[in-house]
């Protein structure tokens, strides 16, 4: 079976699809007989594509924020390092004020004992313990081994 090329009108055979003579390309649907439809395929190829692409668009962002989130515990566990040594300060005017023997160093089983602490207070990170610097009767302070005391805290 025989076509014709649309552009210049040669004869063309139905096996080719290029016309020999202006090179155009030529539709040679045979009847009964059904063309490949590619269109499900690039839509399943475009759809793997586009989510790789998001995938690697999220883990960027992921890895971006990160820093930020890092910083973000950090600042916490040291806000709650020095809220914790407000609260021992705390204990320890309180049994001063109650007690004729004042306490001068820091006794953390005291203070439960007299429960002026409910629980034995521990830091927020393993680097943290609480010591006291000075007489805590007089201006003695109470300070973290690894954020400091609180009013170096600004």
């Amino acid at each position: 079976m025989a076509n014709c090329c649309p552009n210049c009108g040669e004869t063309v055979d139905s096996n080719v699809s290029q016309c020999p003579k202006c090179g155009i390309a030529i539709n040679n649907k045979q009847p009964g007989k059904k063309q490949k439809n590619k269109g499900c395929i690039m839509a399943i190829v475009g759809f793997a594509i586009m989510f790789v692409i998001s995938l690697c668009f999220v883990g960027l962002l992921g890895v971006l924020a990160y820093p930020n989130f890092e910083k973000s515990r950090s600042e916490a566990r040291r806000k709650a390092c020095f809220s914790n040594q407000r609260v021992l300060q705390g204990a320890v005017e309180m049994y001063n004020m109650d007690n004729a023997k004042v306490m001068h160093k820091l006794d953390m089983k005291l203070l439960l004992e007299g429960r002026y602490i409910r629980t034995m207070i521990e830091g927020p990170e393993p680097q943290c313990s609480y010591v006291s610097e000075g007489d805590l009767a007089t201006s003695g302070i109470i300070k973290c081994t690894n954020h400091g005391p609180v009013f170096h805290s600004r």
